[in-house]
């Protein structure tokens, strides 16, 4: 009902291993894929520290 019919969150230590499963996963099952990264609070309060 709308753009994201199903949602997947997934937790990796890296882009890289994201994209070694969602790949595949893609090839044999069609449709698309969005990745999406999301930080931790530590994470994001670190980011916008060094933004300002």
């Amino acid at each position: 009902m709308g753009q994201y019919d199903e949602m997947c969150l997934l937790e990796a230590p890296d882009a890289e291993t994201v994209a070694k499963i969602l790949i595949p996963w893609s090839a044999k099952n069609g449709g698309q894929t969005e990745t999406l990264q999301a930080f931790s609070e530590a994470e994001a309060v670190v980011l916008w520290a060094r933004i300002k």
